[in-house]
């Protein structure tokens, strides 16, 4: 009853949705987004990497393609200004918060791809490439020591005469697309070389399209080091997550699929997933995609894993009926849940949060046609100093005001000066430069009452509260060669380097 429940509220919003009310601002080429909030007690933030795709072809159309940080109230907190490199697309911008660093892939073909790293100040900071193989562009993870996995890929050939795959039968000579897992130490070492097709053979593939030619198997879309230090790596075309022992690379089991360890208790099982994660405690998480599924729907799921009697048992289900056919994710934070449908079309959700009772606390709705590869929600344990709004009359001319001092502003009317007369009852949000991007500043609705004139600004010049560090630390000494960050006592704040002076 309840996930009926939850399947007609999509439904209205969905319906509703269809002439969207783009209900959030934003700045000049990030794509407009209507934003539906239930629950505001959640207090995290959400990446995502945007990008134009086809409708109908499902061929990607990288028009657009920057990593977006929504607040916890789905505006945008930051932007990705420019693409590094001239890349045709960026993938996966996720926050590790145990290295207090974001990761990101940058894809400039389909041979040339880098994995990057930014620091909290939003600076690329980091550049990784694959040695002897090529990168893929699926997932790019640390661990907490800092070693750095991503999915490699090989193509071989295999002689599959004896096999039926997919209602076909092998050829001696199939071009195998061979996926794999390299990693290296903080220092760029190569520590770890694993090539998936040592260990998972071809014939366990189906559900999807067999072509001698270039057979894609495998699939990997995501790895990640479990709580014992082993890895969990989601293959969506063999439908099944594997876990690989770090020292040996042998398979310690298989979660679904052909030859799977586990018995699914209370479940069917899962399809075309993506997004495999270990929370710890025998738990894991996956998106769902469902693409075998009758109706075809996709979920956002947590088992139990049970390797002394080797069951699978369901312990948690976001499935309201929406079908996210391809990318996608599943993440679990505090007593919410975050799902990415990936490759989804109005009316669906491109993005739905829920709490711990399975109903719907938010949902994002890009402009039809735009997605992302994965949205993952993440605490923000480091200051973004984004900057305040303020309103004030000149004249008997109402103004509204970015405050400090930048290089320049973009507000989500277009203007490009600090300040600009606003119109009643329309929100507003101005984005200035920070990293490799722009923040977005707190939002202003104009309500009609102003609170400062003129000359109350020229003779109130702010003065500092308290300056903290990096994590938001109060500090009382400064460090020389140190980054700092002043607050005011008017609300605003700056970023300054010591230098002992």
């Amino acid at each position: 009853m309840k996930s009926f429940l939850l399947f007609v509220a999509f439904v209205f919003i969905s319906l509703t949705s269809i002439g969207q009310n783009f209900n959030r601002p934003v700045p000049y080429g990030v794509y407009p987004y209507e934003y539906v909030e239930n629950d505001s007690l959640f207090d995290f933030h959400i990446s995502v990497n945007l990008f134009h795709r086809t409708p109908g072809t499902g061929a990607a159309a990288y028009d657009y393609h920057r990593g977006v940080i929504f607040d916890p109230d789905g505006y945008v907190a930051w932007y990705q200004l420019n693409n590094p490199a001239n890349a045709v697309a960026l993938n996966n911008l996720h926050y590790n918060a145990e290295r207090k660093e974001f990761l990101e892939t940058v894809i400039n073909g389909s041979s040339q791809m880098y994995f990057k790293t930014l620091d909290t100040l939003l600076q690329f900071i980091d550049t990784l490439e694959t040695v002897g193989v090529l990168p893929d562009s699926h997932e790019s993870h640390k661990s907490a020591n800092g070693d750095h996995f991503v999915i490699t890929k090989l193509d071989s050939i295999f002689d599959l005469t004896g096999y039926t795959i997919l209602g076909n039968t092998g050829t001696p000579n199939t071009t195998v697309r061979c996926n794999g897992i390299q990693g290296f130490d903080t220092n760029g070492n190569l520590i770890f070389d694993w090539n998936g097709c040592d260990y998972v053979h071809p014939s366990e593939a189906y559900g999807f399209n067999y072509n001698p030619n270039q057979f894609d198997y495998y699939h990997m879309n995501s790895i990640d080091v479990a709580e014992d230090g082993n890895l969990i790596a989601s293959g969506r075309h063999i439908n099944a997550v594997v876990k690989i022992d770090i020292v040996t690379g042998d398979v310690i089991w298989r979660l679904g699929g052909m030859n799977s360890d586990f018995t699914f208790i209370g479940d069917q099982g899962f399809s075309g997933q993506h997004d495999a994660r270990d929370l710890g405690n025998g738990l894991i998480s996956i998106f769902d995609n469902g693409n075998l599924s009758n109706p075809k729907k996709s979920r956002g799921v947590i088992y139990e894993l049970d390797t002394v009697n080797w069951t699978a048992t369901l312990v948690s289900n976001f499935d309201p009926g929406v079908y996210g056919r391809a990318m996608g994710s599943h993440r679990k934070i505090g007593n919410y849940g975050v799902v990415g449908y990936g490759s989804v079309y109005r009316p669906e959700p491109n993005i739905a949060v829920h709490d711990q009772n399975m109903d719907l606390a938010a949902a994002y709705y890009f402009t039809d046609s735009v997605q992302s590869y994965r949205a993952v929600p993440f605490h923000l344990d480091f200051i973004l100093p984004r900057p305040s709004i303020f309103c004030f009359d000149s004249l008997g001319q109402t103004y509204i005001r970015a405050e400090g001092s930048y290089s320049s502003y973009e507000w989500s009317t277009g203007e490009t000066s600090q300040a600009i007369i606003p119109t009643f009852g329309d929100t507003y949000q101005v984005y200035v430069p920070y990293g490799v991007g722009r923040l977005g500043s707190i939002p202003l609705t104009y309500d009609g009452n102003c609170y400062l004139s003129v000359s109350e600004l020229e003779l109130s010049e702010p003065s500092i509260v308290k300056t903290v560090d990096l994590l938001g630390r109060e500090v009382t000494s400064k460090k020389n060669g140190g980054l700092y960050i002043d607050v005011y006592t008017d609300g605003s704040s700056q970023l300054h380097y010591f230098t002992g002076k």
